[in-house]
């Protein structure tokens, strides 16, 4: 039994090695190619705005490895020419006045403090972060493809994105000590995503929706207009409870925190 788990361990790594593949310039990100496919979304008795499980069909898509780092959005700013303000075009992309911010504008140029460049780039508006996937040649993920992915596919049903221990996937309140955690600081899921339960909130493309639709559905974008954006995850300074593959959250497409950051989808 030991042998045929250990095969299987090195099997899946090496399955998510050859999946594993670069957006390309100008981020140069790591991206996982993710078969698509067909999957119950949503929780029943979990709450109202979960509790319409439903029939989704997904396409291939690629998904960002981690989370945006700070080095990674340095490079996205430098290159867009925003200035100390954080603003561009007259819209909000970066918070520069948060307190815990893990980059800094020295000279002219965007950089990673020292010690952070693998940290996820937080303080980023929704704004922000669509204009860094477009920039790199992706988008957000929209709020299928994202529980697709953090479920680990068409066929698992973990609590959490990899596991049903929380403490194997997600920096969460139990075990943060209060603060944002560098990437890859706990076990990737099955598709060789890291950290997406717990550490950041992530920002999906869609409007979000008070409640589901219950028809099936085949590469859902959610609404057309609306109010607020979709998060997904659960973050560092949260109960367990937020961290679930499920559930839903949502903020105004202008917020920002230090605990909310975002990841790249490509076709």
């Amino acid at each position: 039994m030991k042998k045929i788990t250990f095969l299987s361990v090195l099997l899946l790594s090496f399955t998510i090695l050859i999946a594993q593949t670069k957006l390309g310039a100008p981020s140069n990100l790591d991206v996982v190619a993710i078969t698509g496919g067909t999957f119950l979304m949503g929780c029943l008795e979990c709450n109202s705005d979960e509790n319409v499980v439903h029939q989704v069909t997904v396409d291939n898509f690629k998904m960002s490895v981690t989370t945006v780092t700070n080095s990674q959005y340095a490079i996205f700013l430098n290159a867009k020419a925003v200035g100390a303000s954080g603003m561009f075009g007259g819209v909000l992309f970066l918070n520069v006045k948060g307190v815990s911010l893990g980059l800094e504008f020295v000279g002219s140029q965007w950089r990673a403090k020292s010690g952070y460049g693998t940290y996820p780039a937080v303080y980023v508006t929704w704004f922000g972060a669509n204009a860094y996937c477009q920039w790199a040649g992706g988008r957000l993920p929209t709020e299928a493809e994202w529980e697709y992915a953090a479920r680990g596919g068409s066929n698992n049903a973990n609590i959490y994105a990899g596991s049903n221990v929380i403490g194997d996937v997600a920096w969460y309140m139990g075990n943060s000590d209060n603060h944002v955690h560098a990437v890859k600081g706990k076990m990737a899921n099955g598709l060789g995503l890291f950290d997406m339960s717990g550490n950041v909130w992530e920002w999906c493309n869609d409007w979000y929706e008070g409640t589901y639709e219950s028809a099936p559905q085949t590469n859902p974008t959610g609404p057309a207009n609306g109010v607020n954006r979709v998060l997904r995850g659960g973050n560092w300074m949260l109960e367990k409870e937020y961290s679930r593959v499920d559930f839903r959250y949502y903020n105004m497409p202008g917020y920002s925190s230090d605990f909310v950051g975002f990841r790249v989808v490509a076709p």
